[in-house]
């Protein structure tokens, strides 16, 4: 997934060094909005933009519009969905840039949440259920992996995306 993902920006003009951080960010919020798009459990956070602000360290976001289905979800299955949705963007960055570090506070954004859905239901195994979510996340990103790589370099050009530009970006045709 790097080579491939560096190669294409540098093929529009990045350059590996000097933008590895803006990089980073992008990769980042693409895996979570990838994850927002792809998993029918985090369809429940719809998705209404992503930006990212690069220059200003690891600043981005991904919003969500209000939930507005009736009867809403199960506040067990929203906290379901809001961990597989944090863990998009580290997992995406492990995967693209092979990192073994974690990348600490992602990580730490996941754990919190576990552990709200733990009070819910004390039967979770919160390490058991981060590594479960790991793993499915990775198998998200490794299916849309081109897709991952399109939204990487829209983020780096027009630095915000509606809802309906991230679908443009990811799927052209349409």
């Amino acid at each position: 997934m790097r080579t491939a993902l560096v190669s294409a920006l540098i093929s529009i003009g990045f350059s590996a060094h000097a933008h590895i951080a803006p990089i980073r960010v992008a990769c980042h919020f693409a895996g979570e909005t990838i994850v927002h798009i792809h998993d029918p459990a985090v369809r429940l956070l719809p998705l209404k933009s992503v930006t990212i602000i690069p220059g200003l360290g690891a600043l981005g976001a991904v919003t969500i519009r209000a939930l507005t289905t009736q009867p809403l979800p199960l506040r067990a299955d929203l906290l379901r969905a809001e961990i597989y949705a944090t863990m998009g963007g580290p997992v995406a960055q492990r995967l693209t840039f092979h990192d073994v570090e974690k990348v600490g506070h992602d990580w730490d954004d996941a754990r919190m949440v576990a552990g709200r859905l733990q009070r819910l239901d004390r039967s979770v195994d919160v390490d058991m259920l981060l590594r479960d979510a790991a793993a499915h996340v990775s198998g998200i990103l490794h299916a849309h992996e081109a897709a991952h790589r399109a939204l990487v370099r829209a983020l780096l050009m027009q630095k915000t995306l509606s809802h309906t530009e991230v679908l443009r970006a990811i799927n052209p045709a349409n």
